[in-house]
Parts: structure tokens; C-alpha cells; sequence
């Protein structure tokens, strides 16, 4: 495959996809993730499926980060992947979690109170090799919390996501929901991955 047609293959996948997220996270009545999905099939092959892998992370009674959920959720008409409310802002965790924010170790990248940023996220080769050990702890080998809910929708090659305890390999058309965790993101390929990050502060 030349050069050219991939960066045009590429561009058709990120704009279906940007309509996607726009109906998915924007707000609109109505429209939930898989909404668009016959629609986009044709444009974005390999990423608009009959079920969705979604990966929700939290933190268990020693504030340590780990997995929550790891599962497929079948496409429909409106199927709830996942939701918090003003009364429970860290969303349905597990029986033992922390119910109450921890502190973020980036503030500097935190939303204001109150406020949500959507931002197209790329995360180059990592210089750590496969199989590296990682010292899993806020500033050290791109670990980090933030004060944030996080949805993000990957949009190419396998990524690696590693908590405090426990990691997950990630593709494109995969969903992460960031609870207030501390994670760091391994990209073990030789290409830039990237994805669709919406931060929503709490």
C-alpha cells in the first residue's frame, strides 16, 4: 500500500470517527455511541463492529488502580456503556472501592472545575521496551492521575495500558473510561497511536 493511500485511508477513519464521538460524547438527544454505526461501517472498517470492547477502571480500598470492567457490549439502539451522576460522580464502582476522588498528580492538564475538555490525543514509540519492568507510581514512567473522568475511543494500532495493578492491550475501536486512576499509556509499536479523549472534571 503506497504512502498516499493510507494517509487518505487514515483521514476517511478519523473523519467518521470524529462524527461518531461527536454523537456519542456531544450532548445530542438521543444519540448514543453505535447510533451511527450502519452508517459509518462502509468508511471506518474494523472500528464500527457488532459489539464494542469497553475497559473501566477504578480504585480499589488501598487507592490502588486496577480494572474494573473488561467486556463487550453489543451494538444496539441505544446501549448504556456507562454513566455517573451528581449524587455518585465516580460512577458504579466495586463493592470495596474509594468513593471520592483522589488527588490528581497532573494538575496541570485537569479541566477547570466544572468543565470538560474533548481533545484528539497521539502517543509516539515509547522508549521503554516490551517487557521492561515499570515503576508504577505518579511520575514515574508516565504514570499520572487526574482529577477526571476520561472516554477514550482508540483509533489505531495497540496500545498498551498499565495500571497500579494489572494491564490491558488496547486496538482501535476499543473504549477506555478513566475513573480518577493512575495509569500510564505504552506504546510498544513503531507508528503513533491515537485517540479521541474526553476529560470531564468532577
Amino acid at each position: 500500500m503506497d504512502d498516499n493511500k493510507s494517509d487518505l485511508e487514515l483521514d476517511v477513519q478519523r473523519r467518521s470517527l470524529l462524527q461518531l464521538g461527536g454523537l456519542a460524547l456531544g450532548g445530542i438527544a438521543g444519540a448514543l455511541p453505535f447510533a451511527a454505526a450502519p452508517a459509518l461501517a462502509a468508511e471506518a472498517p474494523g472500528l464500527v463492529l457488532e459489539t464494542m470492547r469497553v475497559v473501566v477502571t477504578a480504585n480499589n480500598a488501598k487507592g490502588k488502580s486496577y480494572i474494573l470492567k473488561d467486556e463487550r457490549i453489543k451494538r444496539g439502539l441505544r446501549p448504556l456503556i456507562w454513566q455517573h451522576t451528581a449524587q455518585d460522580v465516580m460512577g458504579m464502582g466495586g463493592p470495596n472501592d474509594l468513593k471520592t476522588m483522589m488527588e490528581s498528580s497532573s494538575p496541570a492538564i485537569d479541566p477547570p472545575v466544572g468543565a470538560s475538555e474533548w481533545r484528539f490525543a497521539t502517543i509516539g514509540p515509547s522508549k521503554k521496551k516490551k517487557g521492561e519492568p515499570l515503576e508504577r507510581s505518579p511520575g514515574k514512567d508516565g504514570f499520572h492521575r487526574t482529577a477526571t473522568i476520561d472516554y477514550d475511543f482508540f483509533l489505531n494500532g495497540e496500545m498498551m495500558m498499565f495500571l497500579d495493578e494489572g494491564e490491558v492491550t488496547l486496538h482501535a475501536g476499543y473504549v477506555v473510561i478513566q475513573r480518577n486512576t493512575s495509569h500510564a499509556w505504552m506504546n510498544y509499536t513503531d507508528t503513533p497511536i491515537s485517540f479521541l479523549s474526553m476529560l470531564v472534571r468532577v
